[in-house]
C-alpha cells in the first residue's frame, strides 16, 4: 500500500482545468484533422514537448524540461499511453550512421497538458508549462481558460503551481 501523500492532485489542480481548455479550444477553428499533436522542440536553453490541438497553431502549449533525456522519456511515456494502436515511432536520421526513434504522434482525442504533467509528476520530473498565444485569434481563449493576458503578454508560464506572465524575448524564438 502506498502511504506517500498524493502530491499530483494539488499540483494538477493549479493548471488550467481540462473543461476550460476544451471550452477555449472550441472557440478556435479546426483545420484538417481534429485531435492532439505531440512533438518536441529545443528553445529557451531547454527542451520542450509541444502540444497542439485541432491542427490549429493559434494556441500551443509547451511542457519544458531542463534535460533532453527527461523530455524524451516523458514523450515516450505519453506515446505509450495515448498513441492510437498500431502507431509506430518515427525514425529520425541523426546525420550519423544511427537512426533513433522519435515519439511524436497525432491522437484523435483531446490530450490535455494536464495529462502530460501528470506523467511528469508520477516520474518525479520537474517541468514548467507555457500556454502561448501564437496568433491574435488566441487572445480571447486565455480569458476562457481563466488566465487572462494583459497588453504585452504572449502567454502564461506555469511554474511550481503558479502562473506568471510570459513574453517572448526577441532572441529566444519559439
Amino acid at each position: 500500500m502506498n502511504t506517500q501523500p498524493n502530491t499530483i492532485t494539488p499540483l494538477l489542480s493549479s493548471l488550467v482545468p481540462v473543461n476550460l481548455l476544451k471550452e477555449a479550444l472550441d472557440l478556435l477553428p479546426t483545420y484538417g484533422k481534429a485531435g492532439t499533436d505531440l512533438g518536441c522542440v529545443n528553445w529557451r536553453d531547454a527542451f520542450q514537448i509541444t502540444v497542439q490541438w485541432n491542427n490549429n497553431s493559434c494556441l500551443e502549449c509547451y511542457v519544458e524540461f531542463q534535460r533532453s533525456s527527461d523530455r524524451n522519456a516523458i514523450l515516450k511515456a505519453a506515446f505509450d499511453r495515448f498513441a492510437p494502436g498500431g502507431t509506430k515511432p518515427m525514425l529520425r536520421d541523426t546525420y550519423t550512421i544511427w537512426e533513433r526513434p522519435e515519439y511524436v504522434f497525432h491522437a484523435p482525442e483531446l490530450i490535455s497538458v494536464n495529462d502530460i504533467v501528470a506523467i511528469c509528476i508520477e516520474r518525479g520530473v520537474e517541468v514548467t508549462v507555457l500556454y502561448v498565444q501564437e496568433s491574435p485569434k488566441a487572445r480571447p481563449v486565455f480569458d476562457v481558460m481563466g488566465i487572462p493576458l494583459v497588453p504585452g503578454e504572449m502567454g502564461k508560464e506555469w511554474i511550481n503551481g503558479e502562473f506568471h506572465p510570459y513574453s517572448r524575448h526577441k532572441d529566444k524564438c519559439l
